[in-house]
């Protein structure tokens, strides 16, 4: 990798401490008294630069770079959408010309039913210990989750919703429908939604069919989270 893609190298599920200078053996004992590997990767400076130093070579300095303009002057893309030819064609699609299935009502309504998607969870959520912590109030199975914040009279209710077929339909419509379901989830167990984030499963956004799909989600987010 080039000194570039390393200063803008991911790291999944790893946390940056910042350590006041000589306390890094007393956060490191914490670290390895829960089993979690933690490594010193580097130092504060006054002169207002980022350094990548080469630690596996001869420490010769690979990239430096001015901290703010690191910070404030990231590259930004200005991508042109455009609407895939299929969506259009899928969206005005007559309905009534679709063929109805040769089973029966019941038959539809018990695969339904019996379907993932739609059947009882618990034989996944059972499997895990959601009592981690004891701040559990609402187990798995209701609206939304609800934890206690210890030494409180407060709680925290969160819901996480999406229908990925309305978003392929969609985009718009179903990011809107996304933010509603999760907005009633968390009211039903009484509590007031404040705010909202997301994971994006969206195809290339370089692609302009596909940045079309992921700014139009984005603008039902904002517009229905502003409401």
């Amino acid at each position: 990798m080039t000194p570039y893609e390393v200063m803008l190298s991911e790291s999944q599920e790893r946390m940056l401490v910042v350590v006041k200078p000589g306390h890094e053996d007393a956060v490191k004992a914490i670290f390895d008294k829960w089993d979690l590997q933690s490594t010193v990767i580097g130092k504060a400076t006054d002169d207002g630069l980022a350094r990548i130093i080469d630690s596996g070579g001869d420490g010769a300095l690979l990239q430096g770079a001015p901290l703010v303009s690191t910070l404030t002057d990231a590259p930004q893309y200005r991508l042109q959408g455009v609407k895939a030819k299929w969506l259009t064609e899928l969206q005005e699609r007559d309905l009534s010309e679709l063929p109805l299935p040769k089973q029966s009502p019941e038959d539809v309504l018990l695969g339904l039913l019996a379907s993932p998607n739609i059947a009882s969870k618990e034989w996944v959520y059972r499997q895990y210990d959601h009592q981690v912590q004891t701040n559990t109030v609402a187990a798995p199975g209701a609206d939304a989750a609800v934890l206690r914040v210890k030494g409180t009279a407060k709680g925290i209710a969160l819901s996480t919703d999406g229908n990925g077929r309305l978003c392929y339909l969609d985009p718009f419509i179903g990011g809107m429908i996304a933010v509603a379901e999760a907005c009633r989830n968390v009211s039903c167990t009484g509590a007031e939604p404040i705010a909202l984030t997301d994971c994006l499963n969206f195809g290339n956004p370089e692609s302009r069919k596909h940045i079309t799909s992921l700014s139009s989600a984005f603008s039902a987010w904002q517009r229905h989270a502003a409401r």
